[in-house]
């Protein structure tokens, strides 16, 4: 099958996720914001800046949300422009929504530096079959931003986490121990605390799948319904506004050598993350369950979000423009009369 995918999200951050660089995953052969004249899928990721035409089946239209709903909200005459909706967004309303993890690049392997192009230095050949030597005990990566509550928040469990442990946990991040590559935070160490800026159901980022790909227990806090995704025993959920329950929670976990009882499990959950739940496997399977015969192709153009916007806005000035020129002839009115 070929899948066209659009997006505004760099094309390397995506590629990283595929065996050999190649954009290949099972029968499905992708081409990111490359101009072809027809596919069988079409997936638009986050958004498009310009109007975008091939010619595709108009029920396999596919776009996935890469936001969270308290960071964006998607307008809905957009929306409708496709057949199917992958996310995490429990209030948008639309026949085809589905309501799943959405396939958010890990990113451990990568290199990111202030000011400069982020690099990918380790691919998914690197990091499948990587194998990581665990010498130290926790580690923790958090930035001193706190623009959000979910931000103060995570700072503020960390701080106290920090406090309680002292050298025990290792602390990473802007503002702390600034890392190029959170490989540097993870490869060595046995467990991780990862906190999510938001916990709702469905979205989970790469601050869970990056501890599973180096094979680091986490303690976790985010996606509600996580066991959806990954098997018991894999990791542990802690709640960050119960600070003793956690730290009791942990303490407990070093003190039984749960890292060296669950490596079996970590290691499915690197596989689940890697082989089935990332990008292009999410796609694939998708597009194969979804899988109609004989379907007519036809002419599709799918416009950028703002393009709605736009218009709405234009919409919501001409209304204004038509009330004020309605109140001036009602006063115009009423001063004739006099």
């Amino acid at each position: 099958m070929k899948i066209k995918i659009s997006t505004i999200i760099k094309k390397e951050h995506l590629i990283k996720q595929l065996p050999d660089l190649k954009l290949l995953w099972d029968d499905c052969e992708f081409f990111i914001n490359d101009p072809i004249n027809e596919c069988d899928w079409w997936v638009v990721y986050e958004g498009i800046d310009q109007p975008e035409t091939v010619r595709c089946p108009h029920t396999n239209l596919i776009f996935i949300t890469a936001e969270p709903p308290s960071i964006k909200t998607y307008d809905n005459k957009f929306l409708q422009q496709f057949s199917h909706i992958i996310t995490c967004h429990q209030d948008i309303t639309h026949n085809g929504k589905v309501l799943c993890q959405q396939g958010l690049p890990w990113r451990v392997g990568t290199k990111f530096t202030p000011g400069k192009d982020a690099v990918v230095e380790k691919s998914y050949d690197d990091l499948k079959d990587a194998t990581f030597e665990k010498t130290k005990l926790i580690s923790v990566v958090c930035s001193n931003k706190t623009f959000t509550e979910g931000h103060r928040t995570r700072y503020d469990f960390v701080m106290k986490l920090k406090k309680h442990f002292g050298d025990k946990i290792d602390l990473y991040g802007e503002g702390f121990s600034p890392i190029p590559d959170k490989l540097d935070a993870l490869a060595e160490y046995k467990y991780h605390i990862a906190i999510e800026n938001f916990s709702i159901d469905d979205y989970w980022t790469e601050k869970l799948a990056d501890p599973f790909i180096t094979e680091t227990y986490p303690f976790y806090y985010g996606c509600r319904n996580i066991e959806r995704y990954f098997p018991d025993g894999s990791y542990t959920y802690i709640d960050i506004y119960d600070l003793n329950k956690s730290v009791n929670i942990i303490e407990n976990i070093i003190k039984n050598n749960t890292f060296e009882k669950a490596h079996s499990k970590i290691k499915e959950a690197k596989n689940l993350v890697m082989d089935k739940y990332n990008f292009f496997a999410l796609i694939a399977e998708f597009s194969k369950n979804n899988k109609v015969e004989n379907q007519n192709i036809k002419t599709i153009i799918i416009k950028p979000e703002n393009y709605y916007q736009t218009l709405n806005q234009k919409k919501f000035f001409r209304k204004i423009e038509i009330k004020t020129k309605d109140v001036f002839k009602k006063l115009i009115f009423k001063k004739g009369v006099k």
